[in-house]
């Protein structure tokens, strides 16, 4: 994964390019038993991007009724925005029942507001269900929405992004295979289960991102002699400098 691509300026973007590219990817494998479909998540929420002054001059006849020494109000208003979150179903082809819902996580679901809370209200749903939940985090930043991670000694692992599978069939909805990911680890093929007793089918994750980096442009948007908006550790700031430096970018700093 790209640090740089976290931008909320190129996220969007990505976000949708990656839905889609995973669909395409499953599809094949997928057909004739079962077929991969996006779909959207709707909500409605308020905008902290732009605040515009509704009201700067107080009227007369308003002031006049406010007690002496009272602060007249300065209002403003917070834009509605009607937000659209892509995922994608796995589809048993005879019955039409969702089998597998996988979700990539965008920056709505892991910061406070009703994209949280909607995404919380959907995972305890499909996790109460017999549906199959795969989730991939491509994102450093917000609260995680999967399961705190401790080795054997009870330590915190150590990790950037994170997939997380939680298979229905395993009777076990509390126990979920994760694949945490260091920011200068290779994205892994997973398994994405179906359907008992057919077999999972496997997901290239490094594969699609390459193709989404190659077919987005991005190359010609980033800049990476700055730091990426993303946050990052010293350790990760540091591998991150020494590998653009490799690829001959002037890094100075």
């Amino acid at each position: 994964m790209d640090p740089h691509l976290e931008d909320p300026e190129l996220w969007p973007d990505l976000h949708i390019s990656l839905i889609t590219y995973i669909r395409d990817a499953l599809q094949p494998v997928l057909q004739p038993r079962y077929r991969a479909r996006m779909d959207l998540r709707l909500y409605v929420a308020r905008s902290n991007r732009n605040i515009y002054p509704d009201v700067t001059v107080v009227h007369e006849d308003v002031a006049a009724y406010a007690p002496a020494g009272v602060a007249e109000p300065y209002i403003v208003t917070s834009p509605i925005e009607r937000r659209r979150e892509p995922y994608i179903e796995i589809i048993h082809s005879a019955s039409g029942e969702v089998v597998t819902a996988i979700e990539l996580l965008s920056p709505a679901n892991k910061l406070e507001g009703e994209g949280r809370r909607q995404y919380l209200r959907k995972q305890d749903e499909l996790l109460s269900s017999n549906v199959n939940l795969v989730e991939i985090d491509l994102l450093s930043s917000g609260a995680r929405v999967t399961p705190e991670l401790r080795n054997q000694a009870g330590k915190l692992v150590e990790y950037r992004y994170i997939i997380c599978v939680n298979r229905a069939d395993d009777g076990d909805r509390t126990r979920c295979e994760t694949y945490p990911i260091v920011l200068s680890s290779v994205l892994p093929t997973f398994r994405i289960p179906l359907r008992s007793p057919d077999p999972d089918v496997t997901l290239d994750l490094r594969a699609i991102l390459i193709h989404a980096y190659d077919t987005g442009g991005y190359t010609g948007m980033i800049d990476y002699t700055k730091p990426a908006r993303a946050p990052m550790s010293v350790v990760e700031a540091t591998w991150t400098l020494n590998l653009l430096r490799e690829k001959g970018y002037p890094i100075t700093t």
